[in-house]
């Protein structure tokens, strides 16, 4: 695991169950990539921001619940992040550091 790694997955966790991305912002990375599997193009560290603040905007906006935890990754090792939205649908989060701060930041099914 990656220096830092414990700690930037608070700081992402603690977006998401404020909703707020002002703080994870300022811990990407100048070359961070994010993908997930529901989209079909990388992101990169300029575009990251207003995507992301624009996905919390809607959640907060649509009354969607996002019950936000940390748990073991256990096909990585490590842990990562899981979302389950409205109690329904779940996603999880897995990132990689780089300098002490988000370089990779993977969205997934499983």
């Amino acid at each position: 695991m990656n220096e830092g790694h414990q700690e930037l997955l608070e700081v992402l966790a603690e977006a998401w169950r404020t909703l707020d991305a002002s703080e994870l912002v300022r811990h990407i990375h100048p070359d961070f990539q994010y993908d997930s599997q529901w989209v079909f193009a990388s992101m990169y560290a300029d575009e990251y921001p207003g995507y992301i603040t624009g996905k919390f905007n809607a959640i907060k906006t649509s009354g969607s619940k996002v019950e936000v935890s940390v748990v073991s990754d256990d096909i990585f090792g490590g842990n990562m992040i899981k979302l389950v939205q409205d109690g329904t649908k779940e996603a999880y989060l897995r990132i990689k550091a780089t300098d002490g701060k988000i370089s990779k930041m993977d969205m997934c099914m499983f």
